[in-house]
Order: structure tokens, then C-alpha cells, then sequence
């Protein structure tokens, strides 16, 4: 009986390691990639927060085959505190598209964000360096019912 209760423990362990794997990102993560509480209004400074806070908060693309931290092409934070963009997984506006034969719903939140688009404008290597421009848009967000779990995204 013991030994059976021990394999069964093992067994979901395992499932868990395994599920938590496909799943993808955390919350934890999600956060720190594309959570940015406030930015100044100052246009000529969003490349500088941009470079700064991917720099700061160690945003890279891990390159598998020459295992590499490589700089993201583009990163995006919404500039909130966190409640405001946990309720979109809360929402119950969702919509339906259907792209290439593949059916995705959405989430959508109730309210417009702004938001800080950084995309890269030098660098290759994180170790080196990434330097970023930034702009700010204020858009509605929505994301894929399968990415929020336990009502966060």
C-alpha cells in the first residue's frame, strides 16, 4: 500500500513537471516582462526605459541551438498596476476568430491600455548589450483563452 502511494505521488509530480512545461510561461514571468506600473509622458525617454527596464529585468530570447541570450526583436509592456490587467482573465467579453483553419477565443478586457512598444534598434547578444526605441499606444487587450490559467494571464 505504502509503495503504491509513493508511485502515485511520483506519477503526478511527474504530470505536473510535465504540464507545467507545455504550459509555458508563468504568471511571475508574464509580469515581469509586460507589467510596467508608470512611464513618463516624455516621448524622447521611451527608448532609455525601454533599454533600461529589458536590461534590468533580464528579457532576453534563449536561443536553444548555440544556447544563447539573444536581444527580443520587441517587447511589449502594458503600463498599469497589476489588478487592472489581471481582470482581463476575469472578463466574460470574449470573441471567436478563426485564422489558417484554427479556431482561438479570446478574452477581452473592458477598458484601453496604454501601452509601451520597445523593438530593437542595436545589439544582437544580451552579454553585449540590446539598445531599444520605445513608443506608446493605448489600445484594448485580449488574450487567447488557453493562456489564462487560474484567472491570470
Amino acid at each position: 500500500m505504502r509503495n503504491m502511494l509513493l508511485c502515485s505521488l511520483i506519477v503526478l509530480l511527474c504530470m505536473a513537471a510535465v504540464f507545467k512545461e507545455t504550459k509555458g510561461q508563468t504568471y511571475e514571468d508574464f509580469k515581469k516582462k509586460h507589467i510596467i506600473n508608470e512611464v513618463a509622458k516624455d516621448e524622447t525617454k521611451y527608448g532609455n526605459i525601454c533599454t533600461d527596464e529589458i536590461k534590468n529585468r533580464s528579457i532576453y530570447k534563449y536561443n536553444k541551438d548555440n544556447e544563447e541570450k539573444e536581444c527580443k526583436l520587441v517587447n511589449t509592456f502594458i503600463i498599469d498596476k497589476e489588478l487592472p490587467v489581471k481582470d482581463i482573465c476575469t472578463s466574460t467579453d470574449q470573441h471567436t476568430v478563426e485564422k489558417y483553419g484554427i479556431t482561438e477565443t479570446y478574452t477581452c478586457s473592458n477598458k484601453k491600455f496604454d501601452i509601451l512598444v520597445c523593438t530593437l534598434t542595436k545589439g544582437k547578444l544580451f552579454s553585449s548589450g540590446c539598445q531599444y526605441g520605445g513608443k506608446r499606444r493605448s489600445t484594448a487587450f485580449s488574450f487567447y483563452a488557453s493562456q489564462i490559467w487560474n484567472k491570470l494571464p
